[in-house]
């Protein structure tokens, strides 16, 4: 019985030890949820209620500043690669002279302070006899003043050069005192962007400059391209540290900066300098007579704008500040010649230029007269050689008769002058054309509507076969040539041929077609045409750009353009009481002229079309400012210099000069059964003249004819088909 007791004594009292340890477990348990749960509160409250005072914020966090990381801007390339803008480090150089003042003021002893103070001045002396060698618009006295003075007015900072290269940079850090360091020699080292342009002011007013980017006022590669070239902005923050250095703060976020992209053109920088050399070297001595003169180089088959020259007179000076190419509005003058014969041409009016028309003649056969337009001295020049009672068309192209091309636009567009327009508007010469730069000025002319000509007069009409009532861009009238260069297809000029980086293209713009102006035939025609304005026959007559295209390594074809500026009050001393009624003319002769060259070379293979204009001051009237003055010897000079530097133009130019190498052709319509001579003639020419023959053609190959078959001079029934070779 005792056993049994004592058992279950022992067991009791496991029992209770066993409900207890669980009591204590439990309230363990719930003490340690109660604390996580606690713990959970204040961490939650800490993150996102707990704001702590802003004076506590300052005094334990250490101060961080965010800065701007800047990007490296893209480089604008030549088409070759060769750099026209890039960006490359330099530094600024700034001194703090108030350095260890402090240090000094705490010095108890004056005589050691004294001397503490009279040593670093003796620095600073040495210091400014280095400084004078590297900046010596200051020399060393004054230098040395200037610290001295900024460190007695306590200034915190002098600047000592703004930009500076590495080397230069590293030269400074060695000089006395500055080597010391910064914050015992007072040296501080930013490195800043720069931008560098290898070539000077060679097509400035083409690339501009970084500065171009704070004004709309300029239309430059920079400034088109800046969201390209300058890349993205980094950032970083940092901290200060013993001695006020700062260091970047790594608890704090950093954003790499994205470098710009590269900007290639179609520039040949070999051709930049030919044309720009070419034209100072023609207007040089013309600082008191021309306000602006510009050139421009195309690639016949692309589009691709080779060269732009934009010269303004600046006080005798020439600057690239403005792109006249793209921007100057002016009436053209018989350069528009071209665009009134293709049109007549291309709408089947006027066959070949060996057409002639009519001649109204009177006072013997010396003036003719249509429409209020009055004598022409170009239609006694050929009625001197060949009397009758009609003009060849080609004649008056290379003379440059006014009178020839108001006869076409009037005699085919009097009554359909919206036909004319519209070509104008096909052509896209009464729009701005699309161009990376910004679009060119937009062309402006006085509307005459045939069916209602309330709307303009019949004579402003008349004067635009001239050139006049019209104002367009050079850009307009090199892109017109150079589709006639291009058999008839008008190519978009352009400028930028890819966006670049590290060597990888990331887009690429290629040659458009925007517009056909007439067929290759017309456009061979026109080019034998053009090829009379620069030479011409020398036994009779010679082209208008005949005399200075005379020693020409390549033949160029061309026309000739010049135009009286009408005069504003502001342009005259005396202002408008002393201008005459035509508005051209000041009351002593004087005037303003546009005078200009366009056209492509070499002739028989085009490659490369090309123009150039010039704008007088105010002036007498001199023959050097017609377009077959100073802007043909330009091009002339272009061409050789061209000729002389490249092999390829060597093989294919022209041996001869151009004066020498295109005549008048004679080839006229027979009606007797004789074969006539087509040898030398494009192929539009070709069938005009054997059509009016009373012969087809059948031909082979491309360009003018090389040979016949039957022979010119035999008697063949009419209706033979005559079989010609053509050839460039």
């Amino acid at each position: 019985m005792a056993r049994k007791k004592d058992t279950g004594e022992i067991k009791g009292t496991t029992s209770t030890g066993r409900d207890r340890i669980g009591i204590v477990l439990y309230m363990v348990n719930v003490a340690a949820i109660i604390i996580s749960i606690l713990f959970i509160i204040r961490i939650v409250k800490i993150q996102y209620f707990f704001h702590p005072e802003e004076k506590l914020v300052e005094m334990f966090t250490p101060s961080s500043a965010k800065t701007i990381l800047q990007p490296v801007r893209g480089t604008i390339m030549a088409d070759d690669g060769s750099l026209l803008a890039t960006s490359f480090p330099s530094y600024r150089i700034e001194m703090d002279p108030s350095i260890r003042k402090g240090e000094f003021a705490a010095v108890e002893d004056e005589s050691l302070r004294k001397s503490y103070e009279d040593t670093l001045q003796t620095k600073i002396g040495r210091l400014s006899v280095c400084l004078a060698e590297v900046f010596p618009e200051k020399d060393a006295g004054t230098w040395k003043k200037t610290i001295l003075d900024a460190r007695a007015e306590n200034k915190g900072n002098l600047v000592i050069a703004k930009q500076v290269d590495y080397f230069t940079m590293k030269q400074i850090e060695e000089f006395p005192l500055f080597d010391e360091g910064r914050f015992k020699g007072g040296i501080k080292i930013t490195q800043v962007p720069a931008r560098q342009y290898p070539y000077g002011a060679l097509a400035k007013s083409t690339i501009g400059s970084v500065a171009d980017t704070f004004t709309t006022r300029k239309n430059t590669l920079e400034l088109r391209y800046d969201k390209e070239l300058r890349g993205e902005n980094g950032y970083e923050y940092t901290r200060t540290i013993d001695r006020r250095q700062r260091i970047q703060d790594y608890d704090s976020t950093y954003r790499q900066p994205v470098d710009g992209y590269d900007v290639r053109t179609t520039i040949d920088i070999r051709l930049q300098d030919i044309a720009d050399r070419s034209l100072r070297e023609n207007i040089e001595a013309e600082t008191k007579n021309l306000d602006y003169a510009c050139a421009a180089i195309m690639e016949v088959k692309t589009g691709a704008v080779k060269a732009m020259v934009n010269l303004t007179n600046t006080d005798g000076v020439w600057r690239e500040n403005y792109n006249h190419v793209l921007n100057h509005l002016g009436e053209p003058g018989s350069v528009f010649k071209g665009v009134v014969l293709t049109a007549v041409m291309t709408d089947g009016y006027v066959k070949s230029s060996l057409e002639t028309i009519p001649i109204r003649a009177s006072e013997g056969a010396a003036v003719a007269t249509l429409g209020g337009v009055h004598g022409d001295r170009h239609v006694s020049e050929y009625l001197s050689q060949h009397p009758g009672d009609e003009m060849q068309i080609r004649f008056g192209f290379m003379r440059s008769s006014n009178y020839t091309f108001v006869y076409l636009l009037d005699h085919y567009y009097r009554n359909q002058s919206k036909k004319f327009y519209q070509h104008l508007h096909d052509w896209h010469l009464d729009d701005s054309i699309h161009f990376e730069l910004s679009p060119t000025a937009k062309p402006t002319n006085r509307f005459y509507d045939s069916e209602n000509p309330v709307s303009g007069t019949l004579i402003s009409f008349q004067q635009m076969g001239f050139g006049y009532t019209i104002r367009i861009t050079p850009m307009h009238l090199l892109m017109f040539y150079n589709a006639i260069a291009n058999g008839g297809k008008m190519m978009n000029p352009y400028i930028v041929s890819s966006i670049e980086k590290d060597g990888k293209v990331y887009e690429q713009f290629s040659p458009r077609q925007i517009a056909t102006v007439c067929s290759k035939e017309i456009a061979d025609s026109l080019n034998v045409t053009m090829r009379t304005v620069t030479g011409g026959d020398p036994r009779s007559y010679r082209g208008t750009a005949a005399r200075s295209m005379g020693g020409a390594r390549s033949q160029v074809a061309g026309k000739t353009g010049s135009a009286f500026i009408y005069l504003e009050a502001k342009d005259v001393p005396g202002g408008r009481a002393n201008i005459e009624g035509n508005g051209q003319h000041t009351l002593d002769g004087r005037c303003k002229k546009q005078a200009t060259f366009v056209g492509f070379f070499p002739a028989e293979n085009p490659q490369y079309s090309v123009i150039v204009t010039l704008y007088t001051r105010l002036g007498p009237w001199k023959s050097e400012f017609d377009g077959g003055g100073i802007p043909a010897l330009v091009v002339k000079d272009i061409v050789n210099a061209l000729y002389t530097t490249d092999g390829f133009w060597n093989d294919t130019a022209a041996d001869g000069p151009a004066a020498e190498a295109t005549t008048l052709p004679t080839a006229t319509p027979t009606n007797d059964g004789t074969v006539p001579d087509l040898k030398g003639l494009s192929l539009s020419d070709a069938l005009w003249t054997a059509e009016k023959s009373g012969f087809t053609i059948k031909w082979t190959g491309e360009g003018k004819v090389a040979s016949q078959t039957p022979a010119a001079g035999k008697n063949e029934i009419q209706g033979t088909a005559i079989q010609v070779v053509l050839k460039r």
